[in-house]
């Protein structure tokens, strides 16, 4: 289930009776995680919880992010996350807060949009695993980077599509980032109704001996 909170920021647009979030144009950030099934509203392609990941999981990424080790990619049942996950990561401190984070952003996702299953891929990533500018063909993804730094976006009002989906945008367009530890949920172009649609966005530049720690969560 989405954790509950009672933080609320005065200078955010208000959305619902109890919560508010901060909407502008296509995108809505919120320190809550109740804002992630804002993605749902039509004409918002992107949710962004801007969250305060616990120390001990932040310092178990910081040892992932120096640490050579297996990537994980599988489809899953979301009551299994936590048994497989500590049965393939590597021991070190905090590596139970982070597992749980997972286990919960899995949870949330299944929730959010009624899966028993869902895809997740992590990994260790020293290059820009999608370097271009691009929407994705599928629903919606989750996307939370745990170390290094994060995703990259388009507003739309710097973008063109055209009619076969290919992306373009200004050369001068300023390039949006989601904050290290933030969970994003992104929407795309396989959204009903949504064709050529989903948010515009890529993997950041790496710098050498750079790395990332990201998680990926999908499922339809």
């Amino acid at each position: 289930m989405l954790p509950q909170t009672s933080k609320v920021q005065t200078n955010q647009v208000e959305t619902n009776q109890f919560h508010s979030f901060r909407k502008i144009d296509h995108v809505i950030t919120g320190d809550d995680a109740l804002v992630l099934p804002e993605i749902f509203n039509a004409g918002t392609n992107l949710a962004v919880w801007q969250r305060n990941l616990p120390e001990a999981a932040q310092e178990y990424a910081a040892f992932l992010q120096t640490t050579t080790w297996q990537q994980q990619r599988i489809m899953i049942n979301t009551a299994e996350v936590l048994e497989y996950l500590t049965s393939k990561l590597p021991d070190a401190p905090g590596r139970g807060a982070f597992i749980a984070d997972i286990t919960l952003l899995a949870e949330m996702y299944g929730c959010l949009f009624n899966l028993t299953e869902v895809g997740i891929r992590f990994a260790r990533l020293n290059t820009a695993m999608c370097p271009k500018f691009h929407t994705d063909k599928l629903g919606c993804r989750l996307i939370t980077t745990y170390a290094g730094i994060g995703t990259e976006w388009l507003k739309n009002e710097h973008v063109r599509r055209s009619d076969n989906g290919k992306v373009m945008y200004q050369a001068d367009a300023p390039v949006q980032q989601v904050a290290t530890h933030d969970v994003a949920i992104l929407k795309g172009d396989g959204w009903a109704d949504n064709e050529h649609g989903g948010i515009v966005h890529r993997s950041p530049q790496l710098a050498e001996n750079e790395a990332r720690v990201v998680l990926t969560i999908d499922g339809f």
